[in-house]
């Protein structure tokens, strides 16, 4: 589930930590930039821990893409080469 979602669903406060730091106006995050790691509740709060996302997209703009698909007609996936 994405940040933007589960704060939609929360029935009540919350806070949002990243790194041991809360972050204020967690409703402004760029989704792409964090994961949820955890939620957990104490005392009636909400406390969501989200961490920076590492992972890199697939960017179908690149040299060795365009190059596929002019030579096979599709978009590279896991099942090429088997």
């Amino acid at each position: 589930m994405n940040l933007d979602t589960l704060l939609k669903v929360v029935d009540g406060t919350y806070k949002v930590l990243c790194d041991g730091k809360e972050i204020e106006n967690a409703e402004n995050l760029n989704e792409k930039k964090f994961v949820v790691e955890s939620v957990s509740a104490t005392e009636g709060m909400v406390c969501i821990q989200v961490k920076k996302n590492i992972s890199t997209p697939n960017d179908l703009n690149e040299e060795w893409v365009k190059e596929h698909i002019e030579k096979y007609g599709t978009e590279p996936n896991i099942f090429d080469g088997c």
